[in-house]
């Protein structure tokens, strides 16, 4: 072989080390320059995204508060067309009462004879005739409330109709 010192093995061991170390720090340095590189487009990307994403959101909950506001408008104004509702419905159901209320009072002297309880057969009779009138007065005193309460369900349910054909618009 060749008859070298062992200063110049170290030497020459010394000079491979710097080479390949040398070699290894550009093939790093490279690689690091081509990753940072790749990281700026994909931050500059991902910037893209947040940004869009962001305007999408905004215009989102632009819309989301014009139609929150449109929908309390028209809830006052539904409460109100209800309240008004409710309010007349009440004034009308007050005078039936009192108009019923009058003609039961008055029905001994009202413009109708009464009734004859007794027939001038008894075979021609078919029911009690006592049993009738407390029947017949059952149904004249239930039948308002029965009344009141379709009223009330069909008010809330035009109510309904007209906000969801609002929201449809």
């Amino acid at each position: 072989m060749f008859p070298l010192s062992p200063t110049m093995w170290v030497a020459v061991g010394g000079a491979l080390l710097v080479v390949g170390l040398g070699a290894a720090v550009k093939i790093q340095s490279s690689r690091l320059e081509t990753s940072k590189a790749e990281t700026i487009a994909v931050q500059g990307k991902f910037d893209a995204f947040v940004a869009q994403a962001k305007a999408l959101g905004d215009a989102q909950n632009a819309k989301a508060k014009a139609l929150n506001e449109a929908n309390a408008k028209l809830k006052v104004k539904v409460d109100e067309t209800a309240a008004k509702s409710r309010t007349d419905l009440a004034a009308l159901y007050a005078k039936y009462r009192g108009l019923r209320n009058s003609t039961a009072a008055s029905a001994g002297s009202g413009q109708l004879p009464p009734a004859a309880t007794v027939t001038s057969s008894a075979a021609r009779t078919c029911f009690d005739t006592a049993k009738l009138v407390a029947a017949m007065g059952r149904l004249e005193t239930g039948v308002p409330g029965i009344v009141e309460q379709g009223d009330v369900a069909r008010l809330r349910l035009s109510s309904a109709a007209e906000w969801a054909a609002s929201l449809a618009r």
